[in-house]
């Protein structure tokens, strides 16, 4: 009994098999390789002196017919001649399906951007066979719409209208996911999208961001970073958006894009590594320093995430991971002498021998001069930190005694009494 099972399974699995190389769904339809037929069926219908006869087009096979439409999608030196062309058109135009425009569909899909007249040609029959339908597939709805000038512009308006994501739109309308046609829709809906669009399309963002080059994606970048509240950025968009093209005010890559949003990603970013380096945002050295996000030139991590690099441009700050309470503030020439050093050793090392570095709070009550600060963010050295730092970015007038107004005065008086 087990052994006819078996075999009747086995017997089933290969007629299955064959009848598959036999009869094609439309979507295997891209990849079918059928230039002997497609020749043969040619120079059949070329060559009848009947092939205007409706009696001999409708002796036409089923597989015929599918030989037909892909010789006329053919292109480059296989492309029909425009005689030839004109006779197989003329026989389409008396046998078109539903199944034909399910071909023509898929075929379409990856074949959109060749010169090849033939192809309007078709898609005006498909939308000829749709008027003359009370509930035309979908596919044919497709076809008709891209027949038209701006057809690409309405496919989009209609994803736009459509509350679903962009797989279910692409389900839908029978879309070959893999299609250029596909990536340039997704593309351009992307570009123009209203915010609630992006999140159950992050897929398709990724992918988007991935497969294009910088050039191309501006428009992109800049409706979805624009459109979105910082708090509502996709994490995993940002990622790849920072592989591909580094960071806002350290690459090239950026510079088309507006300063604003340079600078709202930028924010992004360094809140982020800020709270990942102080494991969150409900601490002392956080509160501060993320207040100063709009002027981080650039953040990133050194020594394996163990040290953390603030750029200002006119400073760095240095963060040490399980140093709660100190951080260091670097003058740009020593940090960059000290720079490949840093990935090896702590701050602390470059300390004068037996003492420690002065603190913000020395800077400015005893205008204490150093090339590296020591951020103390116990108590009032946190608002020590804050002058210090508002000063040096220009935020705050430099009223220490030797920058004062005041001692200007006193010396100018001094010297006219003398």
């Amino acid at each position: 009994m087990n052994e006819m099972i078996r075999f009747t399974t086995e017997k089933l699995s290969g007629l299955l098999h064959e009848l598959s190389h036999v009869f094609l769904t439309p979507e295997d339809f891209p990849h079918v390789d059928r230039r002997e037929e497609i020749g043969q069926i040619c120079r059949k219908i070329i060559a009848s002196p009947n092939n205007h006869q409706p009696s001999f087009i409708a002796s036409l096979t089923g597989r015929e017919m599918e030989n037909l439409v892909l010789a006329l999608f053919q292109s480059g030196e296989d492309q029909r001649s425009p005689e030839e062309s004109e006779v197989l058109i003329r026989v389409l135009s008396f046998r078109m399906s539903d199944r034909l425009i399910r071909i023509i569909w898929q075929l379409y899909q990856t074949n959109y951007k060749n010169n090849n007249p033939n192809v309007p040609r078709m898609l005006g029959l498909a939308s000829e066979a749709t008027r003359q339908k009370d509930e035309p597939i979908p596919e044919a709805a497709l076809l008709t719409i891209l027949s038209q000038q701006g057809g690409k512009d309405q496919v989009v308006e209609m994803l736009n209208n459509y509350s679903q994501p962009i797989n279910s739109f692409l389900k839908e309308y029978h879309f070959n996911k893999k299609s250029p046609l596909v990536w340039s829709i997704v593309k351009r809906f992307l570009e123009q999208c209203d915010k609630e669009f992006f999140p159950f399309n992050e897929g398709w963002i990724l992918r988007t961001i991935q497969y294009n080059d910088v050039a191309s994606l501006n428009r992109l970048l800049v409706n979805y970073l624009e459109k979105l509240p910082v708090d509502e950025y996709l994490e995993e968009v940002n990622l790849k958006i920072l592989d591909k093209m580094g960071y806002p005010y350290s690459s090239e890559e950026w510079r088309d894009v507006p300063e604003s949003l340079k600078r709202k990603f930028s924010n992004w970013n360094s809140s982020r590594l800020l709270a990942r380096h102080l494991q969150g945002k409900h601490n002392s050295k956080y509160r501060l320093l993320s207040s100063y996000l709009p002027d981080i030139r650039e953040i990133f991590p050194m020594r394996e995430g163990e040290l953390l690099i603030l750029d200002f441009d006119k400073f760095i700050i240095a963060d040490e991971a399980g140093v709660p309470n100190y951080s260091y503030l670097i003058l740009p020439d020593r940090f960059r002498q000290i720079r490949d050093s840093l990935e090896e050793i702590s701050i602390k090392t470059f300390a004068t021998e037996g003492g420690d570095f002065p603190e913000a709070r020395e800077f400015i009550l005893e205008e204490a001069e150093s090339n590296i600060l020591q951020l103390n963010y116990r108590d009032v050295g946190k608002l020590y930190i804050k002058k210090t730092l508002d000063i040096l970015l220009g935020k705050e007038m430099d009223m220490r005694y030797s920058k004062s107004i005041l001692k200007k005065v006193r010396v100018s008086l001094k010297e006219n009494r003398t």
